[in-house]
């Protein structure tokens, strides 16, 4: 489980180009994604996300992994990969103590932007003016 995955065809011919879209849940990342021709072999297409439909039915299979805590960017609050407005959104609510925003929060250290051990207006202040591309800040982010 640990996120969704869908095909642009449910029907095909032989020959159609079918593409596979996977979207983990926050906090995991795609582990493989396979199709089996029936009677066939496994073959992953982890990195092409599509394959040419054969002659035969096929049956496609995405799994999900859990990222390792410490795979993550500085400012990607929610885990999804981007550092986003979303996260500037999620570390404004929490910092304001809005109900339940401390679970939105998925690695602490990408929450804690200057490195103080602390997560604080600074960083929301770092963030924000990241995303609003002022000078120098990047020097966070990379």
């Amino acid at each position: 489980i640990n996120g969704t995955a869908s095909v642009n065809q449910t029907f095909a011919i032989v020959g159609d180009n079918i593409t596979v879209t996977a979207m983990p849940e926050n906090g995991f990342a795609i582990d493989n994604i396979t199709y089996t021709p029936a009677g066939g072999s496994t073959i992953d297409i982890t990195i092409e996300k599509s394959f040419t439909m054969p002659d035969k039915d096929v049956t496609v299979n995405v799994t999900f992994k859990e990222k390792p805590l410490d795979d993550y960017a500085i400012g990607d609050i929610n885990g999804d990969g981007d550092v986003t407005q979303t996260d500037k959104l999620i570390l404004s609510r929490y910092l304001a103590k809005w109900d339940g925003y401390e679970n939105k929060i998925l690695n602490w250290d990408a929450a804690d932007i200057n490195g103080d051990g602390d997560v604080t207006q600074t960083d929301k202040l770092i963030l924000s003016r990241y995303l609003a591309k002022w000078d120098g800040y990047d020097r966070y982010f990379n």
